[in-house]
């Protein structure tokens, strides 16, 4: 709970136990925190120069906790002021960044990014600083690497806009649809594509991290052989300019986070404007009873009752119809 003020693991669990007695020796603190005398002898050194811990005038070899918000409240002070110099710090940072951008030749507009821990860091690293949007391409990787590329996505920052595209095979995995359309998670807007070309992760449409290669499957957010960093440039255009049209493509996947809304305007209830939506998006009848954690049967049959109450005969006069009407 502490670690972010610097105390490490011993120091925090210290602090915690000196707050429960009056006042404690090293000797009688090892046993409490499970750790050896001598360890336990400098934890209480750092504590002490942090002005956590002091010793106690009648037994020095006995230390007492210092209040929290006196000790604690001095700590958070220095730590907030840091960060203010910091973010002080950072528009002229950036100004000498972009200067040497400016100053690169065409071999600089890449980078390199080796290895699937590093492609993973740094995806994360992206998502984190990302201020304003994230753009996703998922395409349908095995099942391991979608969850894990998922994960990820929940590294998006509050506030930022989230744009997410998978591939049709995405949404034959039981069970990732729910994940797509968790109203506690990411991202706020989901759209289905037949096919993708490649994963594509873009950050405020100034950054981008594609595959190394095709054949590594790894894209901006997945395990594989490497990825490239795209830095501003015509080919950081391109990729954007992809995923625009990828998107202006794609079928919407309605979820529980804006069904509500869309209900507001139609005579379907939840679950036959997610079957629709499901349908439009070209997955089989199997495939939507797997997602929605219904029966063939039910699902045919709410399909068939669909197309009753419009009128038409057909499925694909249904998807017209649909259209036509804007419940979709």
């Amino acid at each position: 709970m502490l670690s972010v003020l610097g105390l490490d693991d011993l120091e925090n669990r210290l602090y915690e136990r000196l707050l429960d007695v009056s006042s404690a020796s090293a000797d009688r603190l090892a046993p409490d925190v499970g750790a050896d005398v001598a360890e336990v002898v400098l934890a209480l050194a750092g504590l002490e120069a942090r002005g956590l811990v002091a010793r106690s005038s009648r037994h020095p070899d006995q230390v007492t906790a210092a209040p929290p918000d006196v000790g604690l409240g001095s700590l958070i002070a220095e730590r907030q002021a840091a960060l203010r110099r910091a973010q002080q710090a950072v528009p002229a940072l950036v100004q000498r960044y972009r200067q040497a951008v400016g100053g690169r030749d065409g071999s600089d507009v890449v980078d390199v990014v080796l290895g699937a821990e590093a492609v993973a860091q740094r995806a994360v690293q992206l998502q984190h600083g990302a201020r304003r949007e994230v753009l996703t391409l998922l395409p349908g990787d095995p099942p391991a690497a979608v969850q894990d590329a998922l994960d990820r996505e929940r590294a998006v920052p509050r506030g930022v806009e989230h744009r997410l595209v998978v591939a049709r095979a995405v949404l034959e995995q039981p069970g990732l649809l729910e994940r797509l359309t968790d109203p506690a998670g990411r991202p706020e807007q989901v759209r289905v594509a037949t096919h993708l070309p490649l994963r594509l992760l873009v950050t405020d449409r100034a950054l981008a991290l594609v595959p190394l290669s095709s054949g590594s499957g790894s894209g901006g957010t997945a395990d594989g052989a490497g990825a490239l960093l795209v830095r501003p440039s015509g080919l950081l255009d391109a990729l954007v300019a992809l995923f625009d049209l990828v998107w202006q493509r794609g079928h919407r996947v309605v979820g529980a986070r804006d069904g509500g809304a869309q209900l507001a305007s139609t005579p379907l209830d939840a679950l036959d404007l997610r079957i629709l939506t499901l349908l439009l998006s070209g997955l089989t009848d199997q495939s939507i009873g797997k997602q929605l954690g219904l029966s063939l049967r039910t699902v045919q049959r709410r399909a068939r009752a669909l197309m009753d109450a419009t009128g038409v005969s057909t499925r694909l006069q249904l998807g017209y119809e649909v259209a036509r009407r804007g419940w979709v």
